[in-house]
């Protein structure tokens, strides 16, 4: 009986760390909830959050918009954890004159694009936030990790 006992304990610890390893986020529902299923769109008050692409980062300064930049990975649980709080605050700035771009950082899905804009703005680390003006000067940056009312305090706190 002691055996089948182990055994049983065996094969469901096993179970369960292979499911953790196929599927970190299964333990954490609130992560699960947000990695990769996040809509990107315009917000009623038109504030843009979208993937990044060069051109349409290149659009927006020109247009002379500001720009957050969210890097992203998808491996993170910062990271992910964040992401309802950054669209969350995006919601509810009433700017249209911001643009907001989650940028994948050092995971599978890091275009060359980029890793280029990374190293052009110093870049060292996921879940980094940065504003920067039509000119590309940074005007704020921060690793912190920020909840919905603290993020959008700061990008209103630093925008002119």
């Amino acid at each position: 009986m002691k055996r089948f006992i182990i055994l049983f304990l065996l094969i469901f610890l096993v179970g369960c760390n292979k499911t953790a390893v196929d599927n970190p986020d299964v333990f954490n529902n609130e992560i699960a909830e947000t990695s990769n299923e996040q809509n990107f769109s315009t917000f009623q008050n038109n504030v843009d959050y979208k993937p990044y692409t060069r051109e349409e980062y290149e659009l927006t300064l020109s247009e002379g918009k500001f720009v957050f930049l969210n890097f992203y990975a998808n491996w993170c649980p910062i990271c992910k954890r964040e992401r309802p709080d950054v669209v969350n605050a995006l919601e509810e700035i009433d700017r249209n004159d911001l643009v907001a771009f989650e940028v994948n950082y050092n995971d599978g899905e890091t275009d060359d694009n980029e890793k280029m804009l990374a190293k052009k703005l110093g870049v060292t680390y996921q879940h980094t936030k940065i504003i920067i003006d039509k000119n590309e000067k940074e005007i704020f940056r921060t690793l912190e990790s920020l909840n919905k009312k603290d993020l959008k305090n700061k990008i209103l706190n630093y925008l002119p």
